[in-house]
């Protein structure tokens, strides 16, 4: 252990660091990898401007801000990458534009949580296609970045309510199985017409619904079922079918409590 730490040093730090600053890009290494950087920012503007109008159509304005950040990234890499050939500007933006936009994911729950994921990748695509010291210093970026998110009090903020939803005969004899898949029908109906873009819902059974509510308080999560519980009963107006709910806290392995 102590030979390991004799190695790592100061100077030994200072000495990597000065290597990784020094440029492999020379000759027709350069040329080639402006090609690729060109390349990656045209499909990356295209995807941005895609994702704005996939946003306008879905209403789901929140994600139009990281979608145009996407773009005007693509635009500005290709820009300094294939008019000015100034590799360092080239490079500097998608590393920004990462660290920016994947934040704004992360801290709004954007895209049900999926930008957590995608950005353990961002840190590799950065050391291939831009630079290893990039790499390293977005990398560094994100783990400070999930520690806050996961580790801090704001996680109780950003924490997600795991809501099964029961479907009830209130009798013990065995119900209609058209009756139910009515029931489940209408139910399924009422919970996509009241939750948000960013919540998912999935059928937990032939009887139950799993809602995950992004971002959502206790409160919060119990005026949504009401709206659900509202919308069911208006469609379902046979009341063959008490429905239930349990909110279970996704930092707790225990119930929260039952209504």
């Amino acid at each position: 252990m102590k030979q390991i730490f004799s190695i790592i040093n100061a100077d030994s730090v200072k000495s990597v660091w000065k290597n990784l600053n020094r440029t492999i890009y020379v000759g027709e290494r350069f040329r080639s990898n402006m090609l690729a950087l060109t390349f990656v920012s045209i499909v990356t503007a295209v995807l941005g401007f895609s994702l704005i109008v996939i946003d306008i159509f879905s209403h789901q304005f929140l994600m139009i801000i990281p979608s145009i950040i996407t773009m005007v990234a693509g635009i500005a890499c290709a820009y300094f990458s294939d008019i000015k050939k100034n590799r360092k500007a080239a490079i500097i933006i998608p590393t920004v534009f990462c660290a920016i936009a994947f934040t704004l994911y992360a801290f709004g729950a954007i895209g049900k949580g999926s930008a957590i994921l995608w950005s353990l990748l961002l840190p590799i695509g950065i050391s291939y296609f831009v630079n290893v010291k990039y790499g390293i210093l977005l990398s560094a970026y994100h783990n400070l970045l999930f520690a806050v998110i996961f580790y801090t009090p704001l996680n109780k903020t950003l924490s997600q309510y795991y809501t099964v939803v029961t479907l009830e005969t209130g009798s013990k004899s065995m119900p209609d199985l058209s009756v139910l898949e009515k029931a489940m029908y209408y139910m399924e109906q009422s919970i996509k017409q009241t939750i948000r873009g960013v919540d998912i819902v999935t059928k937990y059974n032939s009887y139950q619904f799993l809602i995950i509510f992004i971002g959502s308080d206790n409160e919060g999560v119990k005026k949504a079922m009401d709206r659900i519980f509202r919308g069911y009963y208006k469609m379902n107006v046979s009341g063959a079918f008490t429905p239930s709910y349990t909110i279970a806290d996704s930092d707790e392995s225990t119930l929260k409590g039952t209504v």
